[in-house]
């Protein structure tokens, strides 16, 4: 066998066989669709860290209003509704739930917790129950409120 035999035939060999090309690209579709759904997860994880975040400020902010109200009118507040602004500061950051009365997905509860002689402490929590885009969720926040001297 010559020299330009033997080239010729490796050039009629050289490629890919069909089976080689197939495995080929399902390996790299499968790979495709494995990134496409990490991101979709990740994305979505966002999303609901992203709504705590702002259910977390609101029962803060709302717990710091009521800390400057007096002690006396802190009772009147139980069962009022509040509403969590979105990240720019607009109304309505997170939905409420379907059957809540007021359309707010904040509420305060205010309950007396103990006397001790002529004060009195309050239980004050402050939850959020909303409907979100990937899940909702619910969080809330509860500290003890007495007289400020």
């Amino acid at each position: 066998m010559s020299r330009t035999d033997l080239l010729s035939e490796r050039a009629a060999e050289a490629g890919l066989t069909l089976i080689e090309l197939l495995c080929g690209v399902s390996i790299t579709i499968i790979l495709l669709c494995a990134a496409m759904t990490g991101v979709a997860q990740h994305q979505a994880q966002r999303r609901v860290h992203g709504e705590q975040i702002l259910a977390m400020s609101a029962c803060r902010n709302t717990m710091e209003t009521l800390r400057s109200v007096p002690i006396t009118a802190l009772p009147s507040y139980h069962g009022r509704g509040f509403d969590v602004p979105g990240q720019d500061g607009q109304a309505h950051g997170l939905t409420a739930v379907p059957n809540d009365l007021d359309g707010l997905a904040g509420e305060i509860y205010v309950t007396a917790d103990r006397t001790a002689g002529t004060t009195t402490l309050y239980r004050v929590r402050t939850r959020v129950h909303w409907q979100g885009v990937t899940r909702g969720g619910v969080f809330e926040m509860e500290c003890l409120m007495g007289e400020r001297r």
